[in-house]
C-alpha cells in the first residue's frame, strides 16, 4: 500500500531534465525577455527587469516558483531544477512533494552508506589464512600442545584476541589450542 502511494506522489510531479530559463536584459532600461527553453523549443514568457529576474533566481533557491504553463503542464523552478505537473498545484503543494521527496531520497542515501559501512567493517574483521611460516612458527613455539591442557589432539590455530575484536594475525596473537578448549574460550577474552 505505501509503495503505491509514492508513486502516485511521484506521478503528481516530474523532474524536467531538458528545461532552462533564460533572460537577456538590456544594456540601458534592464529590461529584456524571459525565455523558457524545452529541449529544442523557446517560449518566451513576457519581459522583465534584470532586477526581477535576479529576484527570482534567489527566491527559487527557498521556495518553488511557478515559471509558466505550456500546453497542459506547469513548470516549476526549484533549487535550480525544474519539475512539471499536471494538477494544478500549489506553491506549497510543490515545496511539500520536493522537500518530502529530498528527504527520502537522504535517508536512502545514509541507509546505502551505513550499508556499505557495515560491510566494511564485516569485511576487515574477516580472518585471513594464517602464512604456513607463521604456523609452524607458533607450532614450534607452542611445542605442539594445546596452551591450556596440554593435549595433543584436534590441535587447532586459535587467535587470543579475536579478530571480531580487532585482533590481529601475529604470532603474538596466535596460539594452539585443542577444539574442546577453543570451542569453550568462544569469541571472548580468556
Amino acid at each position: 500500500m505505501r509503495e503505491q502511494r509514492w508513486s502516485i506522489i511521484g506521478s503528481m510531479l516530474r523532474r524536467a531534465e531538458n528545461v532552462r530559463i533564460y533572460h537577456k536584459a538590456g544594456f540601458f532600461t534592464g529590461n529584456g525577455a524571459l525565455t523558457l527553453i524545452l529541449g529544442p523549443k523557446e517560449y518566451e514568457l513576457g519581459r522583465i527587469h534584470r532586477d526581477d529576474f535576479a529576484a527570482m533566481t534567489r527566491e527559487q533557491v527557498e521556495s518553488p516558483i511557478s515559471v509558466a504553463s505550456v500546453k497542459d503542464r506547469t513548470y516549476w523552478w526549484f533549487q535550480d531544477k525544474f519539475y512539471w505537473e499536471n494538477d494544478a498545484l500549489t506553491d506549497d503543494d510543490v515545496y511539500a512533494l520536493l522537500v518530502t521527496r529530498q528527504q527520502r531520497q537522504r535517508q536512502h542515501l545514509d541507509r546505502a552508506k551505513a550499508t556499505v559501512a557495515l560491510d566494511s567493517e564485516t569485511r576487515q574483521a574477516r580472518r585471513g589464512i594464517i602464512p604456513e611460516d607463521l604456523r609452524q612458527f607458533v607450532w614450534v613455539r607452542d611445542k605442539g600442545t594445546c596452551q591450556k591442557c596440554g593435549s595433543t589432539s584436534e590441535l587447532q590455530f586459535d587467535h587470543i584476541i579475536p579478530v571480531a575484536l580487532g585482533g590481529g594475525t601475529a604470532a603474538e596473537n596466535l596460539q594452539v589450542l585443542c577444539g574442546p578448549c577453543n570451542r569453550r574460550k568462544g569469541a571472548g577474552l580468556v
